[in-house]
């Protein structure tokens, strides 16, 4: 799927295309257009979840934690001045000062406050640095949980353990099966599929609208009601006039979270819908959607590129309308919860072609097997459908375990029989391509929203090396 274009004066210079799933707090999958299962770095998209090890063990109200610094725990900041001096604020708090912090310094990415650094001949301490607000964070939360805070960035530091064991708990996975790498300020960074990222979004946000909520986690309820709440209410802190989150977020007018990372995600809630998040896979700072961009180390986020606008100016102008169309679509947050639940949306920017699925013209999309059976074991809300004859789905291939029959000779008789799934993710599948092909189709124009064909059909299935059931009987 083609996502923005680039242009050089008339003439198309370059483009980008991308992966999109939704994903709600049930871990339903409600649309695709990619790679799902692509594995990524979280890097600071992360920070969120790495704020609740200090908030679960009381620090919000130990250390008198303001939104603003609890904003800055979560955030990736851009060295102003407000910033820093947050910062330090976080630190004496604790009795610590810039000395103790082990994320290393750099310039800020704010280009004022990396020029007034420059006009008065000073080097950047480790306070300007963007991670300065979460390493203060973490080295609050050693002594709330009486830790060694001399290590506190080391991968097996017991503080980094119960991190990644957070993360894990919103991403419904294993802390073992989620891979760690270093991060740039030298804390583990970590790695999850873009479903599991969305999902452990999606939870956050319904784990903050308290006991109940579809998805929640509510043994965390109140900790993640401080992060929701003080992202949301402080986006100035959770990165500032060098990034293009900040402006998002105030254009929502605090009905959008949303946290950018490095290299790539821009994960985002809208708190009662619960929404999107980014994510490209090419490292060129050129790949960058007006409404969600991902951007951690962009420090020319606001200059005029050539023949170009600025992007702070184009977001404000997009988000504006972005929300203006989003609270049309539903007359209010209570339907809209009510009807699709929370969200959180994963846009992958990839560098040059669109990975594991396309958009076709009959409306519906098409994937190939190995994404199918991702998408089959993350989430129990995912409809499959073998058109081939009856016989053939009780025949010695088998059918794709789970799978609904429903022959295409008879599909449209069946068609009210299959409308309570007219919202959900549908995939289908035949023998082969061709068939598939026009009862997605026909699926599609029946009003289902979300039809996905499975390319190459249970040939392709078997062929990819996964398994049937019934097979031989």
């Amino acid at each position: 799927m083609r996502l923005a274009n680039v242009y050089r004066g008339s003439q198309l210079e370059s483009f980008h295309t991308g992966s999109i799933v939704v994903v709600d707090a049930r871990g339903r999958t409600l649309a695709v257009a990619g790679d799902p299962a692509f594995c990524t770095c979280l890097r600071s998209a992360a920070k969120p979840f790495q704020s609740i090890p200090l908030l679960e063990y009381g620090g919000a109200e130990e250390y008198d934690l303001t939104g603003e610094e609890i904003a800055l725990t979560c955030g990736s900041h851009g060295g102003e001045p407000v910033h820093v001096a947050t910062a330090a604020a976080i630190l004496r708090k604790g009795e610590f000062d810039e000395e103790d912090l082990l994320c290393g310094a750099h310039l800020p990415y704010d280009e004022k406050a990396a020029a007034d650094l420059r006009a008065l001949g000073e080097e950047p301490s480790p306070l300007h640095n963007n991670c300065s607000g979460k390493h203060a964070g973490m080295l609050l939360a050693t002594q709330a949980m009486d830790l060694p805070s001399a290590s506190y960035i080391d991968a097996d530091h017991p503080l980094q353990t119960l991190m990644r064991m957070t993360l894990a708990d919103f991403a419904g996975v294993e802390s073992n099966d989620i891979p760690t790498s270093i991060d740039g300020c030298g804390v583990p960074a970590f790695h999850l599929s873009l479903y599991r990222t969305a999902y452990a979004y999606a939870r956050l946000m319904a784990t903050s609208e308290g006991h109940g909520a579809p998805g929640a986690l509510e043994r965390y309820t109140e900790s993640a009601q401080h992060v929701v709440t003080a992202m949301t209410s402080f986006p100035s802190f959770v990165a500032g006039n060098w990034s293009i989150t900040t402006p998002l977020m105030q254009a929502f007018a605090g009905d959008l979270l949303a946290k950018e990372g490095a290299e790539g995600p821009q994960p985002g809630d809208p708190p009662h819908a619960r929404a999107p998040r980014t994510r490209r896979r090419s490292g060129t700072r050129t790949a960058e959607l007006p409404d969600m961009a991902p951007a951690e180390h962009r420090r020319h986020a606001g200059r005029r590129s050539e023949g170009g606008v600025r992007l702070a100016d184009v977001v404000k102008e997009r988000a504006a309308g972005a929300r203006s169309s989003m609270l049309q679509t539903f007359p209010s947050r209570g339907e809209w919860m009510r009807n699709i639940g929370i969200l959180a949306l994963l846009v992958l920017i990839a560098g040059c072609r669109t990975v594991g699925v396309a958009t076709t013209e009959g409306g519906f999309a098409e994937i190939s097997p190995n994404i199918a059976a991702e998408m089959m074991l993350d989430s129990q809300q995912v409809v499959v459908l073998d058109i081939r004859p009856a016989t053939a789905y009780r025949g010695p291939e088998g059918h794709i375990a789970g799978s609904l029959s429903a022959p295409f000779e008879t599909i449209e008789r069946q068609l009210p029989e299959l409308l309570p799934y007219q919202n959900q993710t549908v995939l289908v599948y035949g023998e082969s391509s061709t068939d598939g092909e026009v009862a997605a189709k026909l699926l599609s124009v029946a009003g289902f929203r979300n039809v996905v064909h499975i390319v190459g059909g249970l040939r392709a299935w078997i062929e990819r090396g996964y398994r049937t059931v019934n097979a031989g009987r």
